[in-house]
C-alpha cells in the first residue's frame, strides 16, 4: 500500500503493512520494510488476523516487531504513523526505542505511550523528556484510528486521524532511535491491541500530508 498514489513518499524510511503480502506473507514471525532495507521479526508469536485488510492482535503480555535484531532506526525530526486500535486500558506503548547504553532492556526508555484514562499520548526519544498531548482518552477507544506524531526541531504535533489534536508541544531534541514496535522497555507496558501498518519518516509531514495518508488509507478501516 505505501506505493500507492495517496501516501506521502516523501522522506519515508520506514514502512511495514500487515496488508501487504510484500511485508508480510500472513504467517510466521519475519516481517520486510517496504520503504528501505530494514528488517522485523516477531517475538514471541503474533496473532495475525486478515480483517480490516489486515492487521497484527498484540496480546499485552509480551508480543513485539524487533526491528533489525535490534539495531535502531535513528531519526531527528520524524513523523511516526500508526493506524492501531486500543482496548479499553492504560499504560500501552505502540513504539519504543529512545535511550540505550548496552543491557538491561530497561534501558529502552524512549516510546509513544498511550494512557486512556489520563488522556495523554506521550512522546518520549530518550528516557523521560519528549512531550505529553492531553486528549480526551474515551473518544478514541476501539475501533481503529490513524495516530501520527511530529516532530520539527522541539516542536511536536499530535494528529488523530488526520487531524491536529491538542497544542502543538515543545521537548527534547534528542534523536529517537526506534527498536521495536507494539513494546516499550519491558512487558509491564506491552501493547495490547491491533496495528495494521507502521510509516516513519525522516521529517515532519505538514498538516495537508498528514490529512493526505490519512484520506488514502481511511476507507481501509
Amino acid at each position: 500500500m505505501y506505493t500507492g498514489p495517496h501516501i506521502v513518499q516523501d522522506g519515508l524510511i520506514f514502512a511495514v503493512d500487515a496488508g501487504s503480502a510484500r511485508s508480510y506473507t500472513g504467517s510466521g514471525n519475519n516481517v520486510t520494510d517496504l520503504a528501505g532495507t530494514n528488517t522485523g521479526v516477531f517475538i514471541n508469536g503474533i496473532t495475525y488476523s486478515a480483517n480490516n485488510g489486515g492487521k497484527w492482535e498484540f496480546d499485552g503480555t509480551d508480543e513485539q516487531l524487533l526491528l533489525n535484531s535490534g539495531t535502531a532506526i535513528v531519526v531527528n525530526d520524524f513523523t511516526i504513523t500508526q493506524w492501531i486500535q486500543f482496548p479499553g486500558t492504560t499504560q500501552r506503548m505502540s513504539i519504543g526505542g529512545g535511550l540505550h547504553t548496552t543491557t538491561p532492556v530497561a534501558e529502552y526508555r524512549g516510546y509513544i505511550w498511550y494512557r486512556s484514562p489520563q488522556g495523554e499520548i506521550r512522546v518520549f526519544v530518550n528516557s523521560e523528556t519528549g512531550a505529553v498531548f492531553s486528549v480526551n482518552g474515551s473518544l478514541y477507544l476501539n475501533g481503529f484510528h490513524q495516530i501520527t506524531a511530529t516532530r520539527s526541531g522541539n516542536a511536536y504535533k499530535l494528529y488523530i486521524d488526520g487531524v491536529q489534536v491538542d497544542v502543538t508541544r515543545t521537548g527534547s531534541t534528542n534523536d529517537f532511535s526506534i527498536r521495536t514496535i507494539g513494546w516499550g522497555y519491558s512487558n509491564g507496558y506491552a501493547f495490547q491491541g491491533d496495528i495494521a501498518n507502521t510509516l516513519i519518516y525522516n521529517k515532519a509531514l505538514t498538516d495537508a500530508e498528514v490529512a493526505q495518508n490519512y484520506n488514502g488509507q481511511e476507507s481501509r478501516f
